[in-house]
């Protein structure tokens, strides 16, 4: 849970604010330890994959072969990676730029993302965004996954605005209309905004570069569970595996849901009696990695391999040679 003090300054304000209201946390650590600029510059120096590189000007994406390498020797056109020197040349222009799947490439994100997961009972996905000074980032738009931004470099005004649908189930994209503000606030180095899902918001980097952190919560939703759930009730009940009447049969096959439906509940009724639902919901949950499980196998096939050779080693000592004659 200490994680969670990292982001927020007192866990039952967000627990009664949880996917309903915006959280603003102050006087939080600089996170340096996780993410800084440096580690921004040294991704993109190292050659960070093109397809998780954004770049975004007056709100519109800047086209991905715009910002593409060279082509080199033993790299394949699959693996290209964006030219660091265009991505900082559209910086310096105004662009916005997004670093998107941070976990894969920052082993401190990672570790530090899912000990959130831990937390929450939520993957989490993670991303960098690096906006110029007094330059606005990413058109007004809402996300289907709950964001923590966490300020890291420079201050951001932020504004954010109730949703238009509550827990909407896709992307808005860019320029959503923004309809009765709820917040607005700037976030400075060691301030983090919980933005729960579906509230548009836009921000606008203040009088130097602005660098934050964004970790977004992807959400296990009850229609998740119930799809989930649905599977496992058509493994048990064959009713539930029958295909619709065909066409020709005339028969009216909207007059045989409510019976299918009565299956499913009873299903769900069983489920709940043997405790299955719970362990439904538990498996959805992200699974931690454990590290050493590759270690473990790896040991494991180099004590099976030692084994004969540690007992022929032993034969030889006592003069037994194994042959296709047996001992001699």
């Amino acid at each position: 849970m200490d994680c969670m003090l990292r982001l927020v300054e007192d866990i039952k304000i967000l627990e009664s604010a949880w996917e309903r209201n915006p959280v603003l946390s102050t006087g939080l650590d600089d996170l340096r330890d996780v993410l800084s600029l440096e580690s921004v510059d040294a991704l993109l120096a190292r050659g960070f994959p093109l397809p998780s590189v954004r770049l975004v000007v007056d709100g519109r994406p800047v086209p991905p072969v715009a910002l593409a390498a060279p082509g080199r020797y033993g790299r394949s056109s699959t693996a290209r990676v964006a030219d660091g020197a265009k991505v900082a040349r559209r910086v310096r222009e105004g662009a916005t730029l997004i670093l998107e799947d941070l976990k894969s490439h920052l082993p401190q994100v990672a570790a530090f993302a899912d000990s959130v997961s831990a937390a929450t009972g939520y993957d989490t996905y993670c991303s960098a965004f690096l906006t110029p000074a007094g330059h606005p980032g990413v058109a007004p738009h809402h996300d289907t996954a709950s964001v923590f931004v966490r300020q890291l470099s420079g201050a951001k005004h932020w504004r954010v605005s109730r949703p238009s649908r509550r827990w909407p189930l896709r992307e808005s994209g860019p320029g959503v209309a923004e309809e009765g503000t709820v917040l607005e606030a700037t976030l400075r180095v060691g301030d983090c905004l919980y933005l729960p899902r579906g509230f548009v918001h836009a921000a606008t980097a203040q009088d130097a570069p602005s660098l934050h952190l964004s970790l977004a919560l992807r959400p296990v939703t009850w229609a998740y569970v119930l799809r989930k759930a649905l599977d496992l009730a058509a493994e048990r009940r064959e009713e539930l595996r029958e295909a619709l009447p065909p066409a020709f049969a005339g028969v009216d096959a909207a007059r045989l849901l409510p019976e299918r439906g009565a299956a499913f509940a009873a299903c769900l009724e069983e489920l709940a009696a043997s405790g299955g639902f719970a362990a439904l919901a538990g498996a959805l949950r992200p699974a931690a990695g454990t590290p050493g499980a590759l270690l473990d196998a790896v040991n494991g096939q180099a004590a099976q391999a030692n084994g004969p050779a540690k007992d022929a080693a032993k034969g030889r000592a006592n003069g037994v040679v194994s042959g296709a004659g047996g001992p001699r």
